[in-house]
């Protein structure tokens, strides 16, 4: 019986180690991505992530504006979903043949703003003249970022293009989540191991 409890012990452990490196693994898959541009990592939902999807369907990630056109741009025909920095309103610009097309916000597009902070962190989107003011006004590192109308951005992101290598880049799974899911396998292959060798002990004869 007590020998039952040890393999049963070790495959539980192993099951729970296994399940959460997967698991956690697997979140960090769905919910984080690289930027296609400049390779900085993103979370997916983030208000500066920007979701660009090519003429194809297929789904591609951007840190910024300026690496979302850059991205956008590659592919020549797609459309680059991003927000508001300030207020959170989508704002979806449209290419077509790497040039821009229309652009679909509730608001009135002629305020459409980029703040162009010289790296990728510092760059927004606005919406509005008040929301530009408001970011200008809330961080420190915006009081004396330029605004520049969307297309303006496009030819900065046009310039980038021919500097930077466009597509997919993997993201990094955390070394722990290999140690969780490597652990929770051995586990898992030492319980029936275990059970074997103590039957085995059980079965063979007593010796004087």
């Amino acid at each position: 019986m007590k020998g039952l409890s040890i393999v049963a012990i070790l495959a539980v452990v192993g099951m729970i180690f296994l399940i959460g490196g997967v698991a956690a693994a697997l979140n960090r898959t769905l919910t984080t991505a690289r930027c296609e541009a400049c390779g900085m990592e993103v979370v997916k939902t983030d208000v500066s992530t920007e979701r660009v999807v090519s003429s194809d369907g297929e789904e591609h990630w951007a840190c910024c504006p300026i690496c979302g056109f850059v991205v956008g741009l590659y592919y020549e025909d797609a459309e680059i979903q991003g927000q508001c920095f300030a207020c959170n309103q989508d704002i979806d610009v449209h290419l077509e043949a790497s040039q821009l097309s229309y652009v679909e916000f509730s608001g009135n597009k002629e305020f459409i703003k980029v703040l162009v902070g010289g790296m990728c962190m510092k760059n927004k989107l606005v919406g509005s003249a008040a929301c530009a003011q408001a970011v200008h006004q809330s961080y420190e590192w915006a009081t004396d970022v330029p605004e520049k109308t969307l297309q303006e951005a496009l030819m900065i992101g046009n310039n980038k293009l021919a500097t930077m290598t466009v597509g997919y880049k993997p993201i990094s799974i955390p070394a722990l989540n290999y140690v969780l899911i490597g652990t929770g396998v051995v586990l898992l292959a030492a319980a029936p191991i275990t059970w074997k060798l103590m039957n085995k002990r059980s079965e063979s004869p007593a010796t004087n």
